[in-house]
């Protein structure tokens, strides 16, 4: 059987104190990824979507039927949760439910891509965009893997992690020329997939 994503959120580890908290993480957590997936990719339109929810869904997650998290609660969750823990619990998850799933005819194809995160940076701040390696299932689109690109590597180098952590018995991994190397087509061999 597998948990259910309110069961993966509940485990997330709350960093803010006890004291003023009027919001379970779980709570917070769950209304932004349902307001991401109702289109809303700012912390302002989160917090207009989360704001606007029906009384029945303030119900089914325990909130006072007048009240939701605020912008400003929304915006210290989501800048301070622990992002390693959550793209490792969520990737997780993932590969639960694909284990569900019948398994497929042949091999399973999974892209290895690396991608520059729209609007992460800050040209005046001198903050450099956020770069991510994301391994997709081609036939679900779902992502079973996501790694930073730290500034100090390369898209190469973040793969070399990837595919220590990625399940690849059964899989094609696909990748771009970038990594054509030997290094990795033996670390995908090894780990019982092909390219």
């Amino acid at each position: 059987m597998v948990r259910s994503l309110l069961e993966v959120l509940k485990e997330a580890p709350d960093w803010r104190a006890d004291k003023g908290k009027r919001y379970p993480l779980t709570t917070v957590l769950t209304l932004s990824m349902l307001a991401m997936l109702n289109g809303q990719n700012s912390l302002r339109g989160i917090a207009s979507w989360v704001k606007g929810i029906s009384r029945q869904t303030r119900q089914r997650l325990g909130l006072r039927l007048n009240r939701t998290p605020s912008y400003s609660v929304i915006r210290t969750v989501l800048l301070e949760i622990d992002v390693v823990w959550l793209a490792g619990a969520l990737q997780e998850w993932s590969e639960e439910l694909v284990a569900l799933l019948p398994e497929p005819e042949g091999w399973q194809g999974v892209a290895i891509d690396g991608k520059t995160l729209r609007g992460s940076g800050d040209k005046d701040e001198a903050i450099p965009a956020l770069q991510m390696l994301n391994a997709v299932l081609h036939q679900l689109a779902i992502v079973v893997e996501s790694h930073p690109i730290p500034e100090s590597s390369s898209e190469r180098g973040a793969s070399q992690t990837a595919l220590a952590e990625l399940v690849l018995e059964g899989r094609v991994a696909t990748f771009d020329a970038l990594h054509t190397h030997r290094d990795t087509a033996k670390r995908v061999l090894e780990k019982g997939g092909t390219t």
